[in-house]
Formats: C-alpha cells, structure tokens, sequence
C-alpha cells in the first residue's frame, strides 16, 4: 500500500509511515530548538459579565415582596383597563385609541418585568410573545367589544 499515490485532499498520512518530513534531521548533539515565545497581545477591558441577580437588590426588596408587588401592579393595570372599558360602553368613540393605549402599556409592563430579574418571574421570550399575544387579543376583544358566546352557558343561567 506504500505505493499507493495520496491526493492532496486525502486524509494526512499518520506519523512513522514512511513518508520523509519536510524538516532536516537534526543529529543527537545538536542543542533542542526552544521556540519563542508569542508576542504578548494587547490587554483589553473585561467586558461585562451579565449578572442573574435582581436588578433590586434582595437586600432592598426581598425577592416575594418584589414578586407581591410585580402582581399588584399588574392588577391594578387590569382594573384600570377594566375602568376605561366600562367608559367605553357608554360612548363609543375612542375604541381604536384605547386599543392602542393598552397594547403600549401591557407591552412595556409584559417585556419590562423579565429585564427586572426578579427571581422566578424571569419567564423566556418565547413566554414573553405568547402573553403579549393573549393580552392584545383580551384587549381587542374588550375594547372593540367582540361578543364571546359560550356553549354552556344560557342566558337564564347554567345548562347541561
């Protein structure tokens, strides 16, 4: 197999087969080569680690109060919402602008709590879409007033 003849894109040919290297041979009293050393690069500032702690820090705000008051926000922006929708029965000439007043304001409260870090409210983008999509159709729903029918529901009451 020695003759065989090798391409230049085959595999290299493992060491000790025969084949002459490209250095000289160099004799037993020869001193051993010492390479240099590499030139020293250029030290540069450490960028900035990202950090998974609280952007409160506990020590502050301990981390269930921080998750209390993440939920009490969100509620009171339910009930507010709620309070311009029932404005919104009695004259329906803003629909379209509160529409786009509460996207706004659950967009920047839906991406702005994960940027928050606070412990196990850190939910993934993927997360963060999905109930940004859920809440813009909820909003859509109440401002542009969608009737919802439900199947086991009458309007005298309960049914099987």
């Amino acid at each position: 197999m020695s003759g065989t003849p090798r391409l230049r894109s085959s595999y290299p040919s493992t060491p000790g087969s025969g084949q002459r290297s490209s250095e000289p041979q160099r004799s037993p009293q020869d001193p051993p080569r010492v390479r240099s050393p590499l030139p020293n690069l250029p030290e540069t500032s450490t960028p900035l680690a990202v950090s998974n702690s609280p952007l409160i820090p506990v020590d502050l705000i301990d981390a269930p109060s921080q998750r209390a008051y993440t939920a009490l926000v969100y509620s009171l922006l339910w009930v507010w919402c709620l309070y311009d929708w029932s404005k919104l029965l009695e004259e329906d000439t803003r629909s379209i602008g509160l529409f786009i007043k509460w996207i706004c304001i659950y967009a920047g409260f839906l991406y702005g709590v994960p940027q928050l870090r606070v412990p196990w409210l850190e939910w993934s983008a993927t997360t963060t879409n999905l109930a940004f999509g859920l809440h813009a159709a909820l909003i859509g729903m109440l401002m542009f007033r969608v009737p919802v029918s439900w199947p086991f529901i009458s309007p005298t009451g309960w049914s099987c």
